[in-house]
């Protein structure tokens, strides 16, 4: 058991001051205020809560120096942007997605972050065969060894539009189809151990059929697990969506999918 004993804290009722929280297995077991310091305990100055980091995409933490360049020609934007991240995407092993994974959650707890959701649509390892679960391994390992609490959010992304278009060959690197994603999502939550969740995640209303959507909204149900979706990213897609379903994407979805507090 640790004990922090902390001259400030800020608790879920406001400030208070000589606060003594007693932690056990990553947990905080009891908080006491107006309290006294003892021999044992760390001692801080002023505390606050850790902060989640809701949407991630680890692997990209590689592309740092290699975008957003500018200049007088050729100044970089959204689509000159993933053109590089689908580069680095179709390059990362195993190996590598853990040393850069283990990276960007060592800078995250050095700046505050304690739990991270991470949306995980870099599914196969191009060096051994295709498999899903080596990759969800290099980031929990990496979330271990760091310390973050992790949300692992296996994203589903099976089809390049709201036509239903056959994926291109960078994407197909985080093809799954819908049977697959939930062989995936048992085995990784039977694994999933006390300081990591498994939740359910969607590309976006593009990448996925409306009869998907609702096949994850089912597993996230049954599971009370969290559910996420890159709603829309830009005005392109927002049109795409009203042409295609006559909506928005928010609206759409509020419409089709019953929403809860579990959905980011």
């Amino acid at each position: 058991m640790t004990s922090i004993f902390a001259k400030r804290a800020l608790l879920k009722d406001g400030w208070f001051n000589n606060v003594h929280i007693h932690i056990e297995d990553g947990l905080i077991r009891s908080i006491k205020t107006d309290s006294s310091s003892h021999s044992s305990d760390f001692l801080a100055g002023v505390i606050v809560p850790g902060i989640p980091n809701a949407h991630s995409h680890v692997f990209q933490r590689a592309l740092n120096g290699h975008c957003e360049q500018r200049g007088p020609e050729g100044k970089d934007n959204f689509w000159t942007w993933r053109v590089q991240m689908y580069r680095l995407a179709g390059s990362i092993s195993v190996d590598e997605l853990t040393a850069i994974a283990r990276q960007a959650y060592c800078e995250m707890v050095a700046s505050g972050y304690t739990s991270v959701a991470e949306f995980h649509y870099l599914h196969r390892d191009k060096l051994i065969g295709g498999k899903l679960g080596p990759m969800y391994e290099a980031i929990a390992k990496a979330a271990a060894d760091t310390g973050i609490r992790l949300t692992y959010v296996p994203i589903l992304y099976e089809q390049a539009g709201f036509n239903k278009g056959e994926l291109t060959k960078e994407q197909r690197r985080f093809a799954m189809n819908v049977e697959e994603y939930a062989e995936h999502f048992a085995q990784v939550n039977e694994l999933a151990t006390g300081s990591t969740t498994v939740g359910v995640g969607a590309h976006s209303l593009r990448a996925v059929s409306p009869q998907s959507l609702e096949k994850l909204a089912e597993i996230a149900r049954r599971e009370a697990c969290p559910v996420h979706i890159h709603i829309s990213e830009q005005t392109a897609e927002v049109e795409q969506c009203l042409a295609h379903y006559g909506a928005r994407p928010i609206e759409w979805l509020a419409r089709e999918i019953p929403l809860n507090d579990r959905w980011c």
